[in-house]
């Protein structure tokens, strides 16, 4: 909003956005529009799409693919019965994407879809991304899976946009201060050092980031005037190209990934 562009912000509770518009400046806030919106609800997606559209106009330049949920203690499920984790951060970001498709598949418009190092944690299993089949629910596994699924989409979804001259980006934002450390996941130093256990990289992440630190390599992966079509598809980490794990680079993983997406949601939805 800052930059003068006009910002339609999504929230579950159209009451919660409200209040966070009103906290910005005047000057910013008046560019500021909100949509509510229940990833955990597909029927809440279709109708948010609508309210975007309408709000946002025949062109979306940077389309953010930013909410989620994270590490839920038990099996949980959607309102159309996918598991939670998987079905927000993933199922619901790809319908949104695709209701909006006429307006984010245009020259130079990009979508940057947050992932995580947490893409690590655990694999796609594409016969059972819901836990139906027997694989026993692991609240980091379930919520590494759903991150591995928003980077395999931004690079899918990056080469089916390439004809129009779009692009698609996935991020890392870091460990941040954010309400994804409800009370009721932690952020107590057990479930946190859980967290951190999964993770590799333990010590670059022993430092959590603010807000504003968490958001610039999102911003930076709409903004940046150097990501030409050599960047497409790109994972960033700290404003900067990142190597993700091998699987993420298997061009028939992250497409039948899509195709098993369409499907399901066409089967719940019909």
């Amino acid at each position: 909003a800052q930059a003068g562009f006009k910002v339609v912000l999504c929230s579950r509770s159209r009451e919660a956005g409200l209040n966070a518009v009103a906290s910005l400046p005047t000057e910013d806030g008046r560019l500021v529009c909100v949509a509510q919106l229940n990833l955990a609800d597909l029927v809440s997606v279709d109708a948010a799409a609508e309210e975007i559209a309408t709000l946002a106009g025949p062109r979306i330049d940077f389309l953010v693919l930013n909410a989620g949920i994270m590490a839920t203690p038990t099996r949980e499920t959607t309102t159309q019965g996918f598991e939670l984790q998987v079905g927000t951060n993933h199922f619901g970001h790809f319908r949104l994407a695709e209701k909006l498709w006429s307006r984010v598949a245009q020259k130079e418009c990009r979508t940057v879809v947050l992932s995580s190092t947490a893409h690590t944690f655990g694999g796609v299993e594409l016969d059972d991304l819901h836990y139906t089949k027997g694989r026993a629910y692991s609240p980091w596994g379930a919520y590494g899976q759903s991150k591995a699924c928003n980077l395999l989409f931004a690079k899918e979804l990056s080469e089916r946009l390439a004809p129009s001259g779009a692009s698609a980006f996935s991020v890392h934002p870091g460990v941040i201060r954010t309400n994804l450390w409800r009370e009721d996941q932690g952020p107590s130093f057990l479930n946190r050092l859980g967290f951190l256990s999964f993770n590799k990289l333990l010590p670059k992440l022993l430092s959590d980031k603010t807000i504003e630190q968490g958001a610039a390599t999102t911003v930076y992966a709409c903004l940046a005037p150097r990501l030409d079509k050599s960047f497409a598809g790109a994972y960033f980490a700290d404003c900067n190209v990142a190597t993700p794990a091998a699987a993420m680079s298997d061009p028939d993983l992250r497409k039948q990934l899509w195709e098993i997406t369409e499907a399901q949601i066409a089967e719940v939805l019909k």
